[in-house]
């Protein structure tokens, strides 16, 4: 078994809700994203001493980090081709569960806001609880956010922090998909975009290994396996790297004081891709 709880003390983000990763769980579990079972939930605490759930251990490796060793790092050219794009894959099966019919409307935003600004604003709320000195730097791109929200979109579940660490690989194929926290409902290219924006950002200066596939070709894979091409791809682009910063902004707290000049870096990045209005390459 394996015990997901919240930990004691301060937390990183204003929200921890185990009550919706565990209905999101229940609700793939019968699906063909693969996702560990889930057994128990302890909403308030009262059995575990913290709020926190059971589910069933999944049996398979996770990338320690996203191409600079372990899994990914010294798999073979051909493997971390197959690997990266089965990302892609276990996205689009997700994305195209008909979320409708899942009970999943615990994660669905309050009535009169919409899915997309819900989760833009949650990054918000979170950025001005915990790093509200960084507020400054993230308002422009909040409000262009906001003010330039894709008309009628296409809505998927989504997995909310789509990054190669949260993919539980066997025999070079995604076994699970794990942590939960911070899925909701909005376009698909979200965790697309969010997948090629962690990637990047959090190897900035390396080199990526021969095999490692590019944007355009985890983008290609992604429309093939969905048959549907992806819309509002540069706002999907800055919706991800502001997701990626404030997440940073959010960590500097429990990062050493040695370690903050590189976090900089990170978020600087981030800011520079949105406010050039640079998507991804592709």
């Amino acid at each position: 078994l394996f015990l997901r709880f919240e930990p004691v003390g301060e937390k990183a983000f204003r929200d921890s809700d185990f009550a919706a990763q565990f209905r999101v769980l229940k609700c793939l579990e019968e699906t063909e994203v693969p996702v560990p079972r889930p057994l128990y939930l302890d909403a308030d605490g009262s059995v575990l001493g913290t709020p926190g759930y059971i589910m069933e251990k999944l049996e398979g490796s996770v990338p320690a980090d996203f191409y600079q060793t372990g899994l990914i790092g010294e798999a073979s050219p051909e493997r971390r081709t197959e690997m990266v794009l089965d990302v892609a894959r276990t996205l689009a099966r997700l994305h195209s569960v008909d979320w409708r019919d899942l009970d999943i409307s615990i994660i669905l935003p309050d009535a009169g806001r919409s899915c997309i600004e819900s989760e833009i604003t949650r990054c918000w709320d979170n950025i001005a609880w915990t790093a509200p000195h960084m507020v400054g730097d993230a308002e422009a791109a909040y409000d262009w956010l906001i003010a330039n929200e894709p008309s009628d979109p296409e809505l998927a579940l989504c997995h909310g922090d789509a990054n190669l660490t949260n993919y539980m690989f066997r025999e070079g194929r995604v076994v699970g998909v794990l942590d939960w926290e911070f899925a909701f409902v909005g376009p698909g290219e979200f965790d697309l975009a969010y997948l090629m924006a962690a990637t990047e950002t959090l190897t900035i200066g390396q080199e990526a290994p021969v095999g490692f596939p590019s944007p355009k070709q985890i983008k290609a894979e992604y429309e093939a396996s969905t048959q549907v091409s992806i819309r509002d791809w540069e706002y999907a682009c800055k919706r991800a790297y502001f997701t990626i910063a404030s997440n940073l902004w959010v960590g500097l707290r429990f990062i050493p004081p040695e370690a903050h000049e590189r976090h900089k870096v990170l978020t600087d990045h981030c800011l520079d891709r949105i406010y050039e209005k640079q998507p991804l390459e592709i």
